[in-house]
């Protein structure tokens, strides 16, 4: 892959979205993690394109770690503006009121994703401010493994939606030889291990498919994806027979490439409203 032609590409999509629609500023959430450090170099040069003000929200709360915050402190300095505002004290009084009113007992998954509908409704709160947009940072992975919260980690147009998490590590290499006035942000964001920051588990692979890399994932991903909705189930159960599917399997071990594929079918309903993504290979938006 072209990772220049590619960056390019998402810089232009993004500053012809914002200019197109006469939207006043680009919010980001900035976790410090390898998406979100990429998206905020993409604003700031989009930023410069056109001319308006790019606004980082470092949000994180007791479940996130020293590193990720140093992390998000490096990313933000692309930003035209970066604040830091810590959502403990909004997320124990959210906590606390959704126990007192539940009949059934609370879990981890459930309390992360209070904490990412936290960070949704402050930064949609300061693009109602300034008259601008949110952007999303999930990738392709992530997409179609439902690793994320629908209502919460979730913005209106994401530049880098179509691309796959081991694509993004290389992206993020070419950004730290290349924007090397920012190559500490980049190198943090390559080097910290990939998590919610909401203290759900020690690594996002654990949540996905614990002992594979995201280049393992994305291999049976790629598969999976063209394998149609309607067969899915019965390829999963052994009814249809996909010689590639079993390759993957005899490669990566059966319950592991199950367990991505069955992740991949039982999140389908979350895929129906995606954000906008930008094609890497155009700069266009993708219909």
């Amino acid at each position: 892959m072209n990772f220049e032609i590619i960056y390019k590409n998402l810089v232009k999509g993004l500053s012809s979205y914002i200019k197109e629609n006469n939207l006043k500023a680009m919010i980001l959430g900035i976790s410090g993690g390898l998406d979100s450090t990429i998206v905020a170099s993409i604003a700031q040069d989009a930023s410069k394109e056109v001319g308006v003000p790019f606004i980082g929200l470092s949000l994180p709360c007791d479940t996130n770690k020293k590193d990720e915050n140093d992390s998000a402190n490096l990313a933000g300095k692309m930003c035209g503006e970066y604040r830091v505002i810590n959502i403990e004290p909004i997320y124990k009084t959210q906590s606390a009121f959704f126990k007192s009113i539940s009949e059934k007992e609370s879990n981890a998954i459930a309390e992360g994703n209070i904490k990412a509908r936290i960070r949704y409704s402050l930064l949609h709160h300061f693009a109602s401010l300034y008259g601008g947009i949110v952007l999303d940072t999930d990738n392709l992975t992530e997409h179609h493994t439902g690793f994320f919260t629908i209502g919460g980690d979730v913005g209106e147009i994401n530049p880098i939606g179509g691309l796959w998490k081991h694509d993004l590590y290389e992206l993020a290499k070419w950004l730290r030889n290349n924007k090397t006035e920012y190559a500490d942000a980049f190198q943090h964001a390559i080097d910290i291990t990939p998590t919610d920051g909401n203290g759900t588990s020690k690594s996002d692979l654990d949540q996905i498919a614990p002992g594979l890399t995201y280049s393992n994932v994305d291999e049976i991903l790629e598969f999976w994806i063209t394998v149609p909705t309607k067969d899915k189930v019965d390829v999963l159960n052994d009814k249809i027979v996909k010689s590639e599917f079993t390759k993957l399997r005899e490669k990566f071990g059966k319950e592991l490439v199950d367990g991505v594929a069955w992740r991949n079918v039982k999140t389908e309903f979350k895929r129906k409203h995606l954000p906008l993504v930008i094609n890497p290979k155009t700069g266009k938006i993708i219909d």
